[in-house]
């Protein structure tokens, strides 16, 4: 579901790959005791940024006005912290419009290669997540199964998504497990799903007289 936060509209995008891919979640078995309090810096730095660039893009309201390159070009005016905030934000609203161009046309490999892309953005550039979150990224990226992954949640703990050909499902959950253990000398947690149709209405059937 693609959401628009300003207007609330919404679009559904199909997945047409439940057959194929399962969605795995690996725990990095760290609780999100970050999560709260350094969103509200991550967001402070945001509305800094604005107005900042709102000396040079007098229309905008909020990042989501922007695009990447824009920001990219007013470098100089951000303190590095409130650059990569900026940067990771509006990069990240273009990785969405993309990846629901993808699924729109089936394209899983270039809509996965956009998650790995989405938690590069998440570690480095945002800085909201962990050397376990990291760990299992890495560990997903090295996988041929692996369509794309990525951490889900507030960050700072909390699991991966993983989209994984269903075939291979207990040879990625094995090696994941067995390599976090080696690292972290603890087994994580997997959860192993899929995408079903959502919650609607059914009509009853005619009672027989």
């Amino acid at each position: 579901m693609l959401l628009d936060c300003r207007s609330l509209d919404y679009q559904y995008f199909p997945f047409q790959f439940s057959s194929e891919v399962k969605v795995v979640l690996v725990n990095s078995m760290v609780h999100h005791s970050l999560a709260s309090s350094e969103y509200n810096v991550r967001r402070a730095q945001c509305e800094e940024g604005v107005k900042i660039l709102q000396s040079v893009y007098p229309g905008i309201n909020s990042l989501r006005d922007l695009s990447s390159e824009q920001v990219k070009l007013q470098q100089a005016l951000l303190p590095a912290k409130v650059y990569d905030r900026c940067r990771y934000v509006t990069q990240e609203n273009e990785r969405v419009e993309k990846a629901c161009a993808h699924l729109q046309r089936n394209e899983l490999k270039e809509a996965g290669a956009l998650m790995f892309a989405s938690h590069e953005g998440l570690s480095k550039l945002y800085e909201v997540s962990c050397p376990e979150l990291d760990f299992l990224a890495q560990l997903a990226s090295q996988r041929p199964e692996v369509a794309g992954a990525r951490m889900m949640g507030g960050g700072f703990g909390g699991c991966t998504i993983n989209l994984v050909a269903t075939e291979k499902v207990d040879d990625f959950c094995n090696f994941v497990q067995e390599q976090f253990r080696q690292r972290y000398g603890v087994t994580p947690e997997v959860y192993i799903t899929s995408i079903e149709d959502g919650a609607r209405v059914e009509l009853a059937a005619e009672p027989v007289a």
